[in-house]
């Protein structure tokens, strides 16, 4: 039996500086609205009363260890409070604790805003210096390299985006627009 030879394709796209780009990032950053208001209303709730558990469980873990004249240290009563406090706090402030899941404050929902778009200044680590790898960043109308709308992942791709954002940068592009 002969062995096939396969052959191998490789496609590569350069990605220029003069290539047109278009970045629009969304900035809506919480992240439970992308849950439906009913979902959302649902998580909201159950973090408040896991919140309030959390700290009946720190207070009971907290006297214990004052009743047993500081050797509660010892038995793990304090752990446990320190425990019930962390989980407290994170239901408290879930959505600050999603962003910080996420790595930014500045996101869609998803996304880290810095992940949304292709800096204009890129640095080259084999060069030691920054490039500027596009120049015809489209609708940039204020230099940030990208046009930054109030929406999160799930409601970005809406009329209002398409007549503000989507249709004039592929009109600035050239291209045609139905």
């Amino acid at each position: 039996m002969k062995k096939r030879r396969e052959k191998t394709l490789t496609l590569s796209m350069a990605f220029t500086s003069d290539l047109p780009v278009g970045y629009i990032v969304g900035t809506d950053n919480d992240t439970l609205k992308l849950c439906g208001e009913e979902a959302e209303n649902n998580i909201r709730t159950a973090a408040s009363v896991f919140s309030t558990f959390c700290e009946i469980a720190q207070i009971i873990n907290h006297a214990k260890c004052y009743t047993t004249l500081g050797i509660g240290f010892l038995t793990g009563h304090y752990t446990a409070y320190q425990n019930c406090c962390t989980a407290r706090d994170w239901a408290r402030n879930i959505g600050g604790e999603m962003n910080d899941l996420m790595g930014s404050n500045e996101n869609d929902g998803l996304v880290a805003k810095e992940c949304q778009f292709y800096p204009k200044d890129f640095y080259n680590p084999a060069t030691g210096a920054y490039e500027e790898v596009h120049r015809k960043v489209l609708r940039d109308l204020d230099g940030k390299g990208y046009c930054e709308v109030k929406k999160n992942h799930a409601s970005i791709n809406c009329d209002s985006v398409k007549e503000k954002y989507i249709y004039p940068m592929l009109d600035e592009a050239g291209i045609y627009r139905p």
